[in-house]
């Protein structure tokens, strides 16, 4: 996203004369010579000074990489002539070779070419390298050229406070937090560089407050730049230890240490951030283990061996550790994790706007991550979504052998659309559903759609409507249980993907329709004969029909399970020898015929 700004650069030295320019903990000498009104002279002993000062590390508390911090959230592919700028004005920081006149040799024309009124993420970072390099230029610039930067860098903080409430969240924290920080701590003898960095500071503690629930998890709409945002306030936190001043406040510092966990809890196996592409969400071990280093506890640190590419893992799971799940209703995002290894079966779900956004991770495998659209139609009239309608989170519950996530959303003509994810832990099952809730009987239609991963392959039974998804190899087994397991039987929906679309239809007359998909996560299961049937649930010595309640079992090998679903007010029923009085049950059966609850929801 691109960020509109308006800025004038003004190249004129004389200014620097007034007194007022400098602040009160600015040498003396540089102080009389503003005095002197001697604009050439003053020049000089501001070089001077630069060159000879004691000049503090921003980087002293960041780890070190083979590219620049700025660049922790770049790719070299997509980012090619941004990258090599940062590093060329990196090296001019660190003052090696002739780095620093190459540097001087391309500010004018990255101030000519560079766009400064439209400022995206890269053209941010680039001001943000400029900023740091401003001490070392001034001894290879013109003091035209050095005034002409060092104004358009200020200009870009004053101008990024009157930013679009809609801009970039990620641009907006470059440009009003961590580019004045990093003015305030290369140039602490301006006054205006000093208030500007206060304001960032001031800025930075109120903003993380705001984008972030309470314990460290970010909102969904601004997912797309959480990678961005983990940089900054890491880089911010760095020069807050540089110079005490510019601190972040401690709420929002503790903040950031939950954000880093719930960071960690968001990788997929490669590091890559998810529901973002991954582009946006680029893997930088550099990033994270600075992050850990500068607010990271001990369980951080064990979580993140165990969950990060590239370290050394090896521990057992201990009780204080952060939980590996975790649900946020005011974020309306979630992750359901079997554990904290990299190979872990995780589902995340996104539900800050329509449609909702999923993405299922299977150890190294992205079998989707894409919007679970839905189309409903009663008596062929197509149902909208009301239009101040949104996800509302039903229930939450978690622990060693599930999580569980319900929403619902309401449709037009007062139906409700009730959507479920269930991942079982031990058993290696994710259950997908939606309930389609009326008040009267209808002719319903429901469709739904998945974009699988662009590497994800599809293979078809030839006689069940069961599918198989895995990159390399078709391994995972979806089972549509709304519909029968046969494909000659199309009676009641079908289950097929056409151009990396898995499309489910189902057709019932009555006022509500589940239409539940089992996801078999296993890959020791991944040959065992499978088969699943809908059963018949009784109430008061009568068969429920399936509007009413619906219950199915699936036999996979040796395993077997109960998905039991009312979709009318919860009542006393019967199903599979089980009487219940549940809206929801989900459990796995034992040999000798019981069946031991994973959920069940009254």
């Amino acid at each position: 996203m691109t960020t509109t700004l308006d800025t004038t650069p003004v190249k004129t030295l004389e200014r620097f004369l007034d007194p007022d320019v400098w602040h009160s903990s600015a040498p003396g000498k540089l102080r009389r010579a503003a005095e002197d009104a001697d604009a050439a002279r003053l020049w000089k002993v501001w070089k001077k000074h630069l060159r000879q000062r004691d000049t503090p590390s921003l980087r002293s508390r960041l780890v070190g990489g083979k590219s620049s911090p700025l660049a922790w959230t770049l790719t070299a592919e997509a980012h090619q002539q941004t990258t090599g700028l940062l590093k060329l004005l990196a090296r001019a920081v660190a003052g090696r070779g002739n780095a620093t006149a190459e540097a001087a040799e391309q500010l004018s024309a990255w101030l000519v070419e560079t766009d400064v009124t439209s400022v995206d993420r890269a053209v941010a970072l680039e001001a943000l390298a400029w900023a740091e390099a401003l001490p070392s230029l001034s001894n290879q610039c013109t003091p035209e050229a050095w005034i002409e930067l060092f104004d358009c860098l200020l200009k870009l903080t004053e101008e990024s406070v009157a930013l679009a409430a809609d801009a970039d969240v990620g641009v907006m924290h470059l440009l009003r937090g961590e580019l004045p920080l990093t003015l305030g701590c290369v140039l602490p003898e301006l006054a205006a560089t000093r208030a500007a960095a206060e304001a960032g500071r001031d800025f930075l503690s109120t903003s993380i407050l705001e984008v972030l629930d309470g314990e460290g998890t970010l909102h969904a709409r601004y997912l797309d730049s959480s990678r961005e945002l983990l940089a900054c306030w890491t880089r911010c936190c760095a020069l807050g230890e540089v110079r005490k001043s510019l601190r972040l406040s401690k709420q929002a510092r503790e903040q950031y240490a939950w954000f880093i966990t719930s960071a960690i809890r968001q990788c997929r196996h490669d590091g890559t951030q998810i529901l973002v592409d991954r582009e946006l969400g680029v893997w930088s071990a550099a990033l994270f283990e600075s992050a850990l280093d500068l607010a990271g506890d001990e369980a951080d640190e064990e979580v993140a061996d165990v969950a990060l590419p590239g370290r050394r893992g090896g521990y057992e799971p201990e009780e204080e550790w952060p939980r590996a799940a975790g649900e946020s209703e005011w974020a309306s995002l979630t992750t359901l994790r079997s554990d904290w290894s990299r190979s872990s079966n995780h589902v995340t779900v996104a539900y800050d706007r329509l449609p909702l956004r999923c993405e299922l991770n299977v150890g190294k495998q992205t079998l989707f991550s894409s919007s679970w659209d839905v189309e409903v139609k009663v008596d062929g009239r197509p149902l909208a979504v009301d239009a101040d309608a949104e996800w509302e989170q039903v229930c939450w519950e978690s622990d060693r052998d599930c999580d569980f996530l319900e929403l619902e959303l309401s449709l037009a003509e007062g139906v409700q659309l009730q959507r479920s994810f269930l991942l079982a832990h031990n058993d290696e099952f994710l259950l997908m559903s939606d309930a389609v809730q009326g008040d009267s009987r209808h002719r319903v239609d429901y469709i739904s759609r998945l974009t699988l991963g662009k590497d994800v392959q599809v293979a078809a039974d030839r006689r069940h409507t069961e599918l198989r998804l895995g990159i390399d190899e078709p391994t995972f087994r979806v089972l549509p249980l709304g519909i029968s397991e046969w494909r000659s039987d199309s009676s009641r929906g079908t289950l097929r993907c056409a151009e990396r679309t898995l499309e489910l239809r189902q057709t019932l007359a009555g006022a509500a329709l589940a239409a539940p998909l089992f996801f078999d996560l296993s890959r020791r299961r991944r040959k065992a004969p499978v088969t699943w049937r809908q059963l018949t649930v009784g109430e008061d010595r009568s068969r429920v029909p399936p509007d009413v309640a619906v219950g199915y079992r699936v036999e996979i090998g040796k395993s077997q399970w109960l998905y039991y679903r009312s979709l009318a007010p919860p009542s006393s029923r019967t199903v599979l020898g089980q009487n219940r009085n549940s809206e929801i049950l989900v459990g796995r059966f034992h040999r000798d015929g019981s069946v031991e609850e994973l959920v069940e929801i009254e």
